[in-house]
């Protein structure tokens, strides 16, 4: 055993214990490898430091969005896998510069996003520093959410437009959003690995993905601190209720927000 694991896993433990709440973004102007972001993320793709990504990837940013590309293997003669992501993982020579905190302090994950004609089997999954999941997957037909009561199907009527989609974790609960309506508050599925974020075709298994997926923004805020305010009851386009949370103000934390373009 090497020193090195030992005490990265240490510095990452120490991260969540960092006071306050702060907010990373990724606004798709530049590649997840690109200048700040690339000490930001774990990336899976093109300008992996080790040149460790599965063959037939892409990704660029038209300086507004970013276009993440893959194919399923069965498209793709004599690939056995397929995948490209960025996030948050150690492990993979490309060790990430942010991480999120204890579940008892909340964190939130928010993207904007949209599928290209075809594509599908896309994903966004998170585990905060306990373990705890949100996880979405996107189909051409909609997208499917996960708790420990186990997976939802939301069918969305156009997936080749931009949605918002938001994901939160605090004391033990996940509660899923789109463009700003709740969809479900509910117990999180618990003990997974801790810190972990994949967005993209991150397993190339189960879950494949294929065609392209658009990115034109990601928040990470960590340390929110507090429940996210809940829209009140009302019918969304998709015919759920919205339920109603009354949340108590818990001690006030100092905002700190870290908003870079990569350069």
């Amino acid at each position: 055993m090497t020193l090195r694991p030992i005490v990265l896993g240490l510095l990452f433990a120490l991260l969540p214990l960092a006071r306050g709440q702060t907010t990373y973004e990724y606004g798709g102007d530049a590649t997840p490898s690109s200048g700040t972001y690339a000490s930001w993320f774990t990336t899976v793709g093109p300008g992996h430091p080790t040149g460790g990504y599965f063959v037939g990837t892409t990704w660029s940013s038209n300086g507004s969005y970013l276009t993440m590309t893959t194919e399923h293997p069965s498209d793709y003669v004599g690939a056995t896998s397929k995948g490209i992501w960025f996030g948050l993982g150690y492990g993979y020579g490309d060790d990430p510069g942010i991480g999120f905190t204890w579940n008892a302090f909340g964190n939130d994950v928010t993207t904007r996003l949209a599928l290209a004609p075809g594509s599908s089997q896309w994903s966004l999954y998170w585990f905060d520093a306990d373990g705890y999941e949100a996880a979405l997957y996107f189909e051409n037909t909609g997208f499917t959410y996960q708790t420990a009561a186990g997976a939802t199907f939301v069918s969305v009527a156009d997936m080749t437009a931009f949605h918002t989609y938001g994901t939160h974790l605090y004391q033990g609960q996940v509660t899923y959003t789109l463009d700003g309506s709740m969809i479900a508050h509910s117990a999180a599925v618990g003990g997974g690995p801790g810190g972990l974020m994949v967005f993209g075709d991150g397993s190339a298994t189960d879950v494949s993905g294929y065609g392209s997926l658009l990115i034109d923004s990601l928040t990470l805020t960590v340390g929110t601190a507090t429940p996210i305010a809940i829209p009140e009851p009302a019918e969304t386009a998709f015919g759920f209720g919205a339920l109603a949370l009354a949340g108590l103000a818990l001690q006030r934390r100092r905002v700190s927000r870290v908003t870079t373009k990569a350069g």
